[in-house]
């Protein structure tokens, strides 16, 4: 990686230094950029934030800055490109395809479902891609979902190379597994007869158990809480509460 600057200290075999001026690509900044942006989620506004644009203008005076809207745009054609480098990956593909998927709600409430991809390349390396992440309004049946699955399914011509798929443990996706191991085992496209096809979330089974486990003991944690508020609500009760754990720690 080149780094951005005017002057770079070269030592040549005599040990002698000489100030040279460091080669310098616009495009390769510009897209930079807007890696940074896609990998630290920031704001497209801040290409034209006062503070960021002084500092990058200090670094070179001929620096050519970009607007919102152009960082909007060149993020899209970088995932228009890494979609299209996805699908050249799947078709060369000689291996079998594992899905995960899960509806996410956002803090605005609406429902969302995602959909990622985990396989194994020609380096033997394990590879995890989200290919879709797409609005899912109401409603959440069995029906709708395995529409939603399927059309992602056709949509990446992933039907003959799928091996199994994660789901939560809930009982609308028991349904729908069904209808998708039964669409996909009339085309012949599942490893034995998709016998190894539906895989519970044990992250989620885990998380039930501990829920399960929690009202047993849930009276204990409210107390708990509650003298945690109690304490919390005074300067003097907080002052207490630590001389009296250093009172019992004596």
């Amino acid at each position: 990686m080149r780094d951005i600057g005017q002057l770079i200290l070269q030592t040549n075999y005599e040990s002698s230094i000489s100030m040279t001026d460091s080669k310098f690509d616009q495009s390769e900044f510009h897209d930079m950029f807007i890696a940074c942006i896609i990998m630290h989620d920031l704001s497209f506004q801040c290409v034209e934030w006062v503070e960021v644009r002084a500092l990058l203008t200090y670094l070179r005076r001929d620096l050519q800055l970009f607007s919102r809207n152009t960082a909007r745009s060149d993020c899209m054609k970088l995932f228009i490109k890494e979609k299209s480098n996805i699908r050249s990956q799947l078709a060369n593909l000689t291996s079998r395809v594992c899905l995960t998927s899960d509806l996410w709600t956002s803090i605005n409430t609406d429902d969302f479902i995602c959909l990622t991809m985990h396989f194994i390349d020609k380096d033997w390396h394990l590879q995890k891609k989200i290919i879709s992440f797409y609005l899912m309004p109401p409603p959440h049946d069995s029906i709708s979902l395995f529409e939603k699955l399927q059309s992602f399914v056709m949509e990446w011509k992933i039907d003959t190379k799928f091996f199994s798929i994660t789901l939560a443990n809930v009982s609308a996706n028991n349904t729908l597994i069904e209808f998708l191991r039964n669409h996909l085992c009339l085309r012949g496209a599942l490893f034995c007869d998709g016998e190894f096809f539906h895989i519970r979330c044990t992250a989620h089974i885990v998380n039930l158990i501990v829920q399960d486990g929690l009202k047993e003991v849930n009276l204990s944690v409210i107390k708990i809480r509650e003298s945690i508020k109690y304490v919390k609500d005074s300067q003097v009760r907080k002052q207490k509460f630590v001389d009296c754990i250093k009172q019992s720690c004596l």
